[in-house]
């Protein structure tokens, strides 16, 4: 697979799914648990995390691409994502920073300037989610 001396991303990938390799980890200062669905698609949850910028800095957002599983270790959610990141989440910041309410905000305005596409977004309890999916 390797080709002028470089390997194909696809080649990339397969290394890192086999070897376990997390792309990215992200431990947010915040974050939720996001459920959407639309008509068309089956529910996808998401984790909806916040970082917090600090005196000099912005706050962030970032939303996983979709949640595939969860680890539970401690008070810790390891939530594995199809991208083959992992989100760090403590069970007690289990909340929205204003930046993630903001978004969340535009994102349930636009679905509602939609309706013929019944989108629904709706916030999950973690705990609830994870013993759902055990």
């Amino acid at each position: 697979m390797i080709t002028g001396g470089f390997m194909n991303v696809k080649a990339i990938y397969e290394l890192e799914m086999e070897k376990n390799i997390n792309m990215n980890e992200y431990v947010p200062d915040a974050w939720v648990l996001l459920r959407f669905e639309s008509k068309d698609t089956e529910p996808i949850y998401k984790i909806l995390g916040g970082w917090y910028g600090g005196y000099a800095g912005s706050d962030s957002w970032r939303l996983c691409s979709g949640i595939e599983r969860i680890e539970l270790i401690g008070d810790v959610y390891h939530v594995h994502n199809y991208s083959g990141s992992v989100y760090t989440c403590h069970k007690d910041i289990q909340r929205f920073s204003g930046l993630m309410n903001s978004m969340l905000a535009s994102w349930l305005d636009m679905a509602d300037k939609k309706p013929e596409q019944e989108i629904k977004i709706e916030v999950i309890d973690m705990g609830e989610y994870y013993v759902q999916t055990k």
